[in-house]
């Protein structure tokens, strides 16, 4: 992201800095920063209106549904992480047993 755009991200949407600000090639060098963002301490946050994710930026209900996806999102992170593992530990047995 263009540093000139990070405050925002940072102030309204709670994204953190990580790493140097770098040239990026694929934007003709222009510099970069990177940043994430910790779903699990926004849903946590989530369950308290007048801090929750975007609170500064949208009404209480549309905060609700932003969270609502953050947790939807989450949980399909770890569905699939689940399934990552499960099928990894059914293909070592298949070694074992072949």
């Amino acid at each position: 992201m263009n540093p000139r755009h990070a405050r925002f991200y940072e102030t309204l949407l709670r994204f953190e800095r990580f790493g140097e600000t770098k040239p990026y090639a694929a934007v003709n060098g222009a510099p970069a920063v990177a940043l994430r963002l910790d779903l699990r301490r926004e849903l946590t946050a989530a369950r308290n209106t007048t801090d929750a994710f975007a609170a500064g930026i949208l009404d209480p209900a549309r905060t609700e549904r932003a969270a609502q996806r953050l947790r939807c999102d989450l949980d399909r992170m770890q569905l699939l992480q689940s399934a990552r593992v499960a099928r990894h530990l059914v293909d070592v047995a298949m070694m074992e047993v072949c």
